[in-house]
């Protein structure tokens, strides 16, 4: 990772070890964190962001077949599936004292199964942040996929997530690696929940 993300998350670190509660301080470097170990250790700004995000939702796809790379981003929002609040929430209510690797882990494992994904404004309003991850998508109906590459203004080849994921193991040993995992069969086109990413004690 870049030396900016790090010195975020060893805050975000620090905010946990102290109790911190949920802000809109923490949630900016919740937001950058998370948005930097989705793109593999590199941050980028929203717009830049959508612009090279495979993963998005159907609608999304067709509207980048008539869009043109500035539209595009105008018309749609870089969407955490696992909404921050509940992700930072997730270790915070744990009795557990964790170590930066752990914390380090539990980041870049959850926003592996737990991706940024890319949907129109409309689509935006409909999601639910008070639902669990499994039902936020499905109560709201959109269908998530990747495309095969960025093609702005031509109809890209979307093709919707596959029919298992790999859950995040409970608990990350310090260097990072799973300690065990296990599969879980989606439910129509996504099946995380917090059972799946809690590290638990």
């Amino acid at each position: 990772m870049d030396p900016i993300t790090e010195i975020e998350l060893r805050a975000i670190h620090a905010f946990v070890l102290a109790r911190i509660p949920y802000t809109s301080r923490v949630a900016r470097l919740m937001r950058t964190v998370t948005e930097a170990f989705h793109f593999d250790g590199v941050y980028y700004p929203s717009t830049p962001a959508k612009r090279i995000n495979r993963t998005m939702s159907r609608r999304a796809a067709e509207l980048l077949a008539v869009s043109t790379r500035i539209e595009f981003p105008q018309r749609t929002i870089l969407e955490h599936t696992f909404p921050l609040k509940a992700m930072y929430n997730t270790l915070l209510e744990s009795s557990r004292e964790f170590s930066f690797g752990e914390i380090e882990a539990y980041f870049s494992n959850t926003m592996r199964e737990c991706p940024l994904v890319t949907v129109t404004r409309e689509e935006d309003r409909l999601l639910n942040n008070d639902l669990l991850p499994t039902e936020r998508y499905l109560q709201a109906g959109i269908e998530i996929g990747e495309v095969e590459e960025m093609t702005f203004g031509t109809t890209p080849e979307w093709t919707p997530l596959g029919a298992q994921v790999e859950v995040v193991p409970d608990e990350p040993d310090e260097g990072g690696s799973p300690a065990g995992g296990a599969i879980a069969d989606r439910r129509d086109h996504m099946s995380w929940g917090p059972g799946d990413i809690e590290i638990h004690d």
